[in-house]
């Protein structure tokens, strides 16, 4: 899902089309069976704060959503100082094209922590393995990265089956510890790691 203390991340963009619709303006970067992943435009950003209003979403980062509005989160995310994530991209379903999450890659400097959230309806259909293989495959060349990572607690057990049916391996030396923001004690996250594959 992500490295710990990801939280959300956005575009700066605040205008709204409708959800539902494909946009002319957005490029796609890679197609599959079930999801392509394409540029983020105009519009996303709601669908993005929806998304993260979701507390398992929520939770599955530990990170509770601090912003009510989604114009205090939009200005929280967008401010200039914030470093900017390598790449995002809007997950869509296919065959419509319909946005339904999100992939994103830590700011360059950073361990390569790819992170993904996806609408409630759209998970546990395979969506988020495919589009997690996908930017995997897509950010290691693009960033000539050696490998990625990715982080899931160790009680979020679809996350964790997904990270392996994407290709990532246990990474026991990327584990972390943490305060559990939703309860007593601390919770761990399991680190995973896909390398760049061999050419040849």
């Amino acid at each position: 899902m992500g490295r710990a203390g990801s939280g959300p991340e956005t575009w700066s963009g605040a205008e709204s089309v409708q959800e539902d619709s494909v946009d002319p303006k957005r490029t796609v970067d890679v197609v599959g069976r079930l999801v392509a992943l394409g540029t983020v435009c105009p519009g996303d950003d709601r669908l993005h704060y929806q998304i993260w209003r979701d507390e398992e979403v929520q939770q599955g980062f530990n990170a509770p959503l601090p912003w009510p509005t989604f114009e205090s989160w939009l200005a929280f995310w967008s401010a200039p100082e914030r470093p900017p994530r390598r790449y995002v991209g809007t997950i869509l379903r296919l065959p419509e094209e319909k946005p339904v999450g999100f992939v994103s890659l830590a700011p360059a400097g950073r361990e390569p922590d790819l992170a993904i959230v996806l609408e409630a309806g759209s998970r546990g259909r395979g969506l988020g393995t495919e589009a997690m293989r996908f930017a995997a495959d897509h950010v290691v060349r693009a960033f000539g990265l050696p490998y990625v990572v990715a982080g899931a607690f160790e009680h979020n057990r679809a996350s964790l089956r997904m990270l392996e049916k994407a290709g990532f391996v246990r990474a026991p030396e990327e584990d972390v510890t943490e305060e559990n923001r939703f309860g007593p004690g601390e919770v761990r996250q399991l680190g995973w790691r896909r390398d760049r594959p061999s050419s040849g």
